[in-house]
């Protein structure tokens, strides 16, 4: 790939397991469908290397070390709705789990240097896109969000507990450097997988995972906090095996932070503050560190 005299966009992304965001506002469910819908209105389609994906459909992919998932239509797809038709290079930083390092490296030898021809439909409006990868940074999730706090926060003995959809994950700082960091294998798809299966077992049902949040806020499914506190207490206990949670300021970030705010707030002992705008935090944090490095 020859590097075009051209402005390459930096775009943090953060390939969650349960959304995909970017540093741009973007998010959508992280699943998608091989192949093209059967009724093609309002769908997002994109095709690359001579596949076509469904994009938000299908179910929720649960590999933990995630560049060892098929993760391009979600990252493509992110790339191209966080960005402008005419824009064609990009620097990306990516995020990885905090005890799956070597995710990194998978992402690096991916992505770096290659260029991919995408078509993007949406219902009946075609566009054809050339994304081309020059650069793959990579940040330990939680670690990210340390850099949204201000100074003073920083300089505070904190933890940063990143509550995800498949793994939650835990960066412990004393006197502005991290001592420690370690990730718990538990999300919110779990939490959502323990409701349904509670639900159809009382009511002869097969409502799924995927569908469960929807169901949860529309109000079909109810009575969640048991399932709720019981998966914050699991959360909580395998972190005191570690550390002595009351001798640090807690921070939560991360989608299931801001589905259990009040339980974290009102429950939890101590309580927990809920960072700002959590479900962004890690892709704010990494904007943060790029700035800085271009500084």
């Amino acid at each position: 790939m020859t590097k075009l005299n051209k402005k390459i966009i930096d775009l943090e992304i953060d390939l969650g397991n349960y959304n995909t965001k970017s540093s741009n506002g973007v998010i959508f469910r992280s699943t998608f469908k091989e192949g093209m819908p059967i009724n093609p209105l309002g769908e997002n389609v994109v095709t690359f290397g001579g596949k076509s994906y469904t994009m938000e459909k299908g179910k929720f992919d649960n590999t933990f070390n995630k560049a060892q998932k098929n993760y391009l239509p979600n990252l493509l797809y992110a790339i191209i709705k966080s960005s402008s038709p005419e824009d064609e290079d990009f620097n990306l930083m990516l995020g990885y789990p905090l005890d799956n390092e070597n995710v990194a490296q998978e992402f690096k030898d991916d992505l770096i240097g290659k260029e991919f021809k995408v078509e993007y439909k949406r219902g009946s409006k075609v566009s054809n896109r050339t994304i081309r990868i020059h650069d793959v940074s990579c940040v330990g999730e939680s670690i990210s969000s340390y850099y949204t706090l201000n100074a003073n926060e920083r300089g505070e003995d904190l933890i940063i507990i990143d509550i995800g959809g498949r793994t939650t994950n835990v960066a412990v700082f004393q006197k502005r450097r991290m001592l420690d960091k370690f990730t718990i294998p538990t999300g919110t798809i779990d939490l959502f997988g323990e409701i349904v299966s509670r639900w159809n077992n009382a009511n002869g049902g097969n409502k799924t995972v995927e569908d469960a949040e929807r169901l949860i806020d529309k109000g079909y499914i109810t009575g969640c906090e048991v399932e709720e506190k019981a998966f914050l207490d699991d959360i909580m206990n395998q972190i005191e095996k570690k550390l002595d949670r009351k001798t640090y300021v807690n921070y939560y970030t991360g989608g299931g932070s801001e589905r259990l705010r009040n339980l974290i707030e009102t429950y939890l002992e101590p309580s927990g503050t809920i960072m700002e705008n959590p479900l962004f935090s890690n892709c704010n944090g990494n904007k943060e560190i790029i700035a800085a490095i271009r500084r």
